[in-house]
Parts: structure tokens; C-alpha cells; sequence
């Protein structure tokens, strides 16, 4: 697992490109993991010189983290936006 996860840590690093991207919408899966929630966000992805499209990503969030991905917030993160529809190449900045 922290094989996998090192990966898809490695691949966003290496193809995506700094942005922000807008939460339309937050939901729940219903699965926690640790104790921290797996939600499913829609995100509007803005990278600088392409064009803004949607894009889902799945993942396990801490809830310390929970507060900053509300509906209607902004987030920085690393996108590949030659893959948009690969979640695995969208990663969320938090600093």
C-alpha cells in the first residue's frame, strides 16, 4: 500500500502543474479509514494556459483537512491536465 501510494505521490509530482480548483461539490462514501472520512469531491480544476474543466477525485481526507474542502471553497493543487479524467494525476495542495 505505501508502495502504491509513494506512485501516485511520484506521478503527480512529475506530470501535474500547479493550480487551484473550486469544490462544486462534497460527498461522503460512507467509509472511514484511521477514522478519517473517504469523500468524493467535484472539482472545477484551473491551471494557468488551459482550458478549466471538471474533474472527480476520491480520496481518504484527514478531518483536520475536512473544513477547507466545503462546498464553494478553493484549493491549490497539482493536476495533469493532458489526463484530465485520471484522478490518480490530481492531487490537493494543502500547506
Amino acid at each position: 500500500v505505501a508502495i502504491r501510494k509513494r506512485n501516485k505521490i511520484k506521478e503527480i509530482v512529475t506530470y501535474g502543474k500547479q493550480g487551484t480548483a473550486k469544490v462544486l461539490k462534497l460527498s461522503d462514501t460512507g467509509i472511514l479509514i484511521n477514522d478519517n472520512p473517504q469523500v468524493k469531491l467535484l472539482l472545477e480544476i484551473s491551471i494557468p494556459n488551459y482550458p478549466v474543466y471538471q474533474a472527480e477525485k476520491t480520496l481518504v481526507l484527514s478531518i483536520i483537512y475536512l473544513p477547507r474542502v466545503q462546498s464553494g471553497a478553493t484549493v491549490n493543487i497539482l493536476a495533469d491536465p493532458e489526463d484530465k479524467f485520471n484522478e490518480n494525476r490530481i492531487g490537493l495542495v494543502f500547506e
